[in-house]
C-alpha cells in the first residue's frame, strides 16, 4: 500500500535509503529515530507534509523487514535497478522512473533533523519558478531540466540531493553517474534555497544519532515495526553483523 495523506498531491516524494552506510557498518535507514521508528519512516513522515505519495528507494536485495508508519500503513518500496558501482545519483534516477508526477521531491533518509517547514519552504520555491507548471509539465528540453530543479544549501554549502526535480532529470542523471560526476557538480545549475544548517545536518555516525552506541535487545523487541517473526530475521542476520561489530548486545 502507498503511504499517504492530505499533503500536495500533485508531487511524489522519494525518500533516497539506498547509501552504504560504510562508516556505521549498518543499514542506517533502520536505525530508531529519534524514538523507535527506523529513521527512513521518520524521513517519510516530513516529506509528506508536501507530497500526497511517499516512497522509499532501497538498494541491494530486500531484507524481509517491513516498512512500516507509526499509523500502521506500509510503505511503498522500489529498488535501485543500478546494482554495479554505487553512486549518490542512482537514487535519483530510481525515482525519476518511478515518479508519477512531472515533479518530485527527493530527500536522503540521513537528514532526520530536516522538519516539514524545509520541505515547503523548497516546493514553495519551485511553485514560484514554474507556477501550475509543477503539476501539470515539465522542461520542454530535457537538457535544460536541472536548471529548473530547486535543491537546499546551507550557509556553507549544497545538499544537493534534497530538493525538487523535474522527472526528466533522470535521463541527466544517469549519464552523470556513468562519467562520474559528483552530485553537487551536477546540480551546480539548480536554483537554491538556503536553510539553517541544523536542518540539514547529516547521521553518519553513531554518534550523530544521540543514541548510545550500544543497542540492547530489550529495545528491538520493543521496536513496533518488528513482530516475532521479523525479530527471528533480523537475529540472524543483521543482528549478527551488529554483534560482530560491537554495535548490538545480545542478551544471553
Amino acid at each position: 500500500m502507498t503511504a499517504s495523506r492530505p499533503g500536495f498531491t500533485g508531487l511524489d516524494g522519494f525518500v533516497l535509503a539506498g547509501g552504504r552506510a560504510a562508516r556505521m557498518g549498518i543499514d542506517k535507514a533502520r536505525i530508531p529515530f529519534p524514538g523507535r521508528w527506523p529513521m527512513a519512516v521518520h524521513v517519510a513522515g516530513v516529506v509528506e507534509a508536501a507530497c500526497g505519495r511517499v516512497t522509499l528507494v532501497c538498494r541491494g536485495p530486500p531484507d524481509g523487514l517491513p516498512w512500516v508508519t507509526p499509523d500502521g500503513r506500509s510503505l511503498e518500496v522500489v529498488r535501485d535497478a543500478d546494482q554495479g558501482v554505487p553512486h549518490p545519483l542512482n537514487g535519483l534516477v530510481t525515482a525519476c522512473a518511478a515518479s508519477r508526477t512531472p515533479w518530485l521531491v527527493v530527500v536522503p533518509c540521513d537528514v532526520p533533523f530536516l522538519p516539514e517547514e524545509a520541505v515547503c519552504r523548497l516546493v514553495a520555491a519551485a511553485t514560484a519558478a514554474v507556477g501550475s507548471r509543477l503539476v501539470a509539465d515539465q522542461p520542454a528540453d530535457p537538457d535544460a531540466a536541472i536548471s529548473s530543479a530547486v535543491v537546499a544549501r546551507d550557509e556553507d554549502r549544497t545538499h544537493p540531493l534534497v530538493g525538487v526535480f523535474p522527472r526528466a532529470v533522470g535521463r541527466l542523471a544517469a549519464r552523470a553517474a556513468s562519467e562520474g560526476r559528483s552530485a553537487v557538480d551536477f546540480t551546480r545549475h539548480a536554483s537554491q534555497v538556503t536553510l539553517p544548517a541544523s536542518w540539514l545536518r547529516n547521521v553518519n555516525a553513531w554518534e550523530d544519532t544521540g543514541r548510545a552506541r550500544t543497542v540492547i535487545e530489550d529495545l528491538a523487541h520493543h521496536l513496533p515495526w518488528v513482530d516475532g517473526a521479523a525479530w527471528d530475521r533480523l537475529r540472524e542476520g543483521e543482528a549478527q553483523r551488529l554483534r560482530q561489530r560491537g554495535v548490538l548486545v545480545l542478551r544471553p
